[in-house]
């Protein structure tokens, strides 16, 4: 007769048992760093894009806070006489094109929401583009640089596309003809007296 001895059974059968559960500890471990690294990685974006809304909310209110400042009237007001005035190129003030390029550059880099942009600046960029083209079209030529105001015009042309969207209209439908464009320039005369 074979005699078993209980105690090296015993011992065999826990160190398979501790074995495996050494395996299902790992495994366990492993799964849960898997999820939990998973879990911070997606609070981490939904932070990033929290601070991204932030940043375009913020970056947003201040350029409407600049475009509506007494400074930026003023300078609109300057633009809009020295165009009806039909003043020498030399004479021309650029801090309402350089405005509007800021908005395009910012809003072809993703950083202002253009739902917002478009409803802040839409009027006005669609109006100041017309108004101010054939002034940065001599400004390219002279300066040699066709990129000059390059954001300012895809601004307005994006705005442009919106309006037509929201108008269901075809773009050219919503271009303003001279006599808006004169009436535009009469408005922004009247924001300083």
């Amino acid at each position: 007769m074979c005699e078993i001895d209980w105690t090296a059974a015993g011992t065999w059968a826990l160190a398979i048992l501790a074995f495996g559960s050494f395996w299902e500890q790992i495994y366990f471990s492993r799964r849960q760093l898997r999820e939990s690294h998973e879990s911070f990685e997606k609070s981490l974006e939904v932070q990033r894009e929290v601070s991204r809304n932030d940043i375009a909310t913020r970056l947003f209110l201040q350029m409407t806070d600049r475009f509506d400042s007494d400074r930026m009237h003023q300078m609109r007001n300057h633009l809009a006489h020295q165009i009806l005035a039909r003043e020498p190129d030399e004479a021309i003030k650029e801090d309402v094109m350089n405005f509007f390029e800021d908005l395009g550059a910012l809003l072809l880099r993703g950083r202002l929401d253009e739902k917002l942009a478009y409803d802040a600046f839409c009027y006005h960029a669609i109006r100041w583009w017309p108004i101010c083209k054939a002034y940065v079209e001599r400004q390219r030529a002279r300066k040699e640089d066709p990129t000059l105001f390059s954001e300012f015009q895809a601004f307005a042309n994006r705005m442009t596309e919106l309006d037509a969207a929201e108008r269901r209209v075809h773009p050219t439908e919503i271009e303003p003809d001279q006599q808006e464009l004169d009436a535009f320039l009469r408005e922004e005369q009247s924001l300083v007296r």
